[in-house]
């Protein structure tokens, strides 16, 4: 008796082990399938959202930098709109001016996220004026309290004369780097790394490094091309009424941009003997 009631006991156990782990052996559920078998369908659904939003991000891709050096401010971004794997915008315009003409954006994310963001920011600016940093943090704080706000997925950068924020939708309100560059996207590292090493070993100008550190993100990023927006702000005031666009097909070195072209000599010619 003793050792057929050891046997019940290890057969009703390795029986309850087998429902567990084998959809053979489970309990169909109300459906009538076994509930391992939803619990897998349920995982692939989880693995398709992730690759979804995976896809969704590389929709966003973009590179924004800001550099702060001496009294020059530069903002400059690309302007490449991609779809999955397809370009389907060369030429968009990433960088702004908002805040009665006072103060740069440039924002990395999906376009009606962006300019919903943006305007945020300059109703902000409209209720404290000349105080870029604190209507940061406001629209920081009503991002990530409002329920729908929340939903809004990208990344700011603006700048005035004093200050360079960072605001995304995490909540991270990041102002004045030790270096003066701030930079968003998925070229952005390329173009931080570029643009800090140019600073620190040159003597160039704001402008010269940001164009030059972009066009080194542009050759590694494939969602960052050459159509280069800027916006600049030089002894308090920005300049020109107009972004300069660097087109892609371009093949006039970087530094011939910012110098008076010089006449050059002509070849002289041997004489026939």
């Amino acid at each position: 008796t003793w050792d057929f009631q050891v046997l019940a006991c290890r057969f009703s156990f390795v029986t309850m082990f087998l429902r567990v782990r084998s959809p053979v052996f489970s309990r169909p559920n109300s459906a009538g399938r076994p509930s391992s078998v939803l619990f897998q369908q349920k995982s692939n659904v989880n693995q398709a959202r992730e690759f979804s939003s995976h896809e969704r991000e590389k929709m966003h891709g973009t590179t924004i930098l800001s550099i702060r050096k001496g009294n020059s401010v530069v903002v400059i971004g690309d302007g490449q709109v991609s779809m999955g794997h397809v370009v389907v915008k060369p030429n968009a315009r990433k960088v702004r001016i908002i805040g009665g003409g006072k103060v740069l954006v440039g924002f990395a994310g999906s376009a009606a996220d962006c300019l919903a963001l943006q305007d945020l920011l300059d109703k902000q600016l409209t209720e404290f004026p000349g105080q870029l940093l604190r209507s940061c943090v406001e629209l920081a704080k009503q991002w990530r309290t409002d329920k729908m706000l929340r939903q809004l997925d990208a990344v700011l950068l603006a700048s005035d004369k004093d200050v360079s924020v960072m605001v995304d939708g995490t909540g991270n309100v990041m102002s004045d780097p030790e270096d003066g560059i701030f930079s968003v996207g998925s070229g952005g590292f390329y173009a931080l790394a570029a643009a800090r090493a140019l600073a620190k070993h040159s003597e160039l100008p704001a402008k010269e490094i940001a164009v030059k550190s972009m066009e080194i993100a542009a050759d590694l990023c494939v969602y960052t091309n050459r159509n280069f927006t800027i916006e600049m702000i030089e002894d308090g005031t920005i300049c020109g009424a107009k972004s300069t666009i660097i087109p892609s097909d371009s093949t006039t070195p970087t530094s011939s941009l910012f110098k008076p072209k010089e006449d050059e000599p002509e070849p002289k010619v041997a004489p026939s003997s």
